[in-house]
């Protein structure tokens, strides 16, 4: 679990067994309400600076080492790096 700057919001890591992949998830869970999410240190998270946003709706073309983002009720970010 990633500490985050607002409790209503959840994220977490995953890598792979082989550790050639690795995602940061972060979601608004909540129903209505924007929330800034606000993650420092993705290049150390990633172990890059090569990081890619494919998230299935809004995505943010350069991902970087500082995020702050609005995310929308529901709304799911996935960073993801492979090796």
């Amino acid at each position: 679990v990633l500490p985050l700057n607002d409790t209503r919001l959840f994220g977490f890591v995953k890598e792979s067994l082989n550790g050639k992949e690795k995602i940061i998830v972060l979601a608004n869970p909540e129903t209505n309400g924007t929330h800034t999410v606000r993650l420092s240190n993705v290049y150390n998270i990633m172990g890059t600076t090569i990081v890619r946003d494919i998230s299935p709706g809004r995505k943010i073309e350069k991902v970087l080492d500082h995020i702050e983002y609005n995310l929308e009720p529901g709304e799911v970010k996935l960073f993801y790096i492979k090796r």
